[in-house]
């Protein structure tokens, strides 16, 4: 029988035969390659859809803050909070009513006084309640923003900064006296009302202040609500700035490196804001006496102000809710820089506001 010849594989130049790729094999590794690449690019793909969701869902949340905004300062535009109604306390109804009729006839002759007529006083509103209770503070809701503005140029032109002298008669002397307040009994402060927006914002900084004064207690400053800052008064040096990103929901606290540690500022901040943040839900009841100076509740301390002990009347529901304005729409950040650092941050965050503004990043 013969053989079957067959030939031999070349080498290949190194020497080695070269390796026989089937071909099913190569097209199954070039189906694989391309379903590799089509996967990565649905990936990306699908990473751009996120990235423009979360952008729209950013723009529709700063239209949506800023609506809440200007409807919280629109609401507030013609309304005026009178304070100190402390040297006169309410017995029984009629008591309360005499109360509430003396702070309107005075409040409507200052009006008078600031030449607003008497047919739009006619149309001023008060809330005096808190509660059952007469508040120290009466809200007058003027109407517009204009009459308030009025009413509080005459109040600083014609009287001091501590206020005006409660007026007083017969009547009112036969009530019984009210809280002790030092320096501020029988002396009323005329004072425009604040958006709730407005005044979260203002919290952050007399946390701060609270924390300066307990790190460094014989430091004399001063502070701005205009720019959020504090500085020291005798050197100018600023001591501390807050700076709001309503946008991307930050709030940076820079302090001075000379006078504190990011660490330790942050950690009294904190806290210091914690409480504040606690008495804005409940109020000041219920303070224990070992940490009434500083505000801190505990939680025996918290229920019995709420309402919530074995013998109270709160409600759980309603308690859960007010979790809710504990919490505020940004995250803190402190950081320490120099003195001289301080006007550059502060030109830089302008101008990236400023960038936001003039360029919107617009999503279509």
């Amino acid at each position: 029988m013969g053989h079957l010849l067959s030939t031999p594989s070349l080498p290949s130049e190194s020497g080695l035969t070269p390796f026989r790729t089937d071909g099913k094999d190569l097209r199954e590794d070039m189906e694989d390659a391309v379903s590799r690449d089509n996967q990565v690019n649905d990936i990306l793909d699908d990473i751009r859809d996120l990235k423009d969701q979360m952008k729209s869902a950013q723009s529709q949340l700063a239209y949506l803050l800023y609506s809440e905004a200007d409807r919280q300062r629109a609401a507030v535009a013609g309304k005026l909070m009178v304070k100190n109604w402390w040297q006169y306390m309410e017995t029984n109804h009629q008591g309360k009513s005499l109360l509430m009729e003396h702070r309107e006839t005075m409040i409507n002759a200052i009006a008078i006084e600031a030449g607003i007529n008497e047919r739009d006083i006619a149309r001023f509103k008060f809330e005096h309640r808190r509660g059952k209770q007469l508040s120290p503070f009466t809200m007058v809701d003027t109407g517009n923003y204009a009459l308030k503005q009025q009413m509080l140029e005459s109040i600083s032109q014609k009287y001091d900064r501590k206020g005006i002298k409660e007026w007083t008669n017969t009547k009112l002397s036969q009530l019984q006296s009210g809280s002790n307040k030092d320096s501020v009994n029988g002396m009323i402060k005329f004072e425009p009302c604040i958006a709730a927006f407005d005044r979260m914002q203002t919290e952050p900084l007399k946390a701060i202040m609270t924390v300066i004064t307990k790190m460094t207690p014989n430091l004399q400053w001063k502070h701005s609500w205009k720019h959020l800052t504090i500085q020291n008064t005798e050197t100018g040096e600023y001591i501390a700035w807050l700076a709001y990103d309503h946008l991307e929901g930050f709030a940076k606290i820079y302090v001075n490196k000379n006078l504190y540690s990011a660490r330790a500022f942050e950690e009294e901040f904190l806290t210091a804001y914690g409480n504040i943040m606690s008495r804005k839900v409940i109020g000041n009841k219920g303070k224990g006496k070992g940490s009434a100076a500083e505000g801190v509740l505990t939680a025996s301390d918290f229920l019995k102000a709420v309402g919530l002990t074995p013998e109270g009347k709160g409600s759980y529901m309603r308690v859960s809710t007010w979790t809710l304005r504990t919490k505020v729409p940004f995250i803190f950040e402190v950081t320490s820089i120099a003195n001289e650092e301080f006007g550059q941050k502060y030109d830089d965050h302008l101008n990236r506001i400023a960038k936001r503004i003039l360029k919107p990043d617009l999503v279509l």
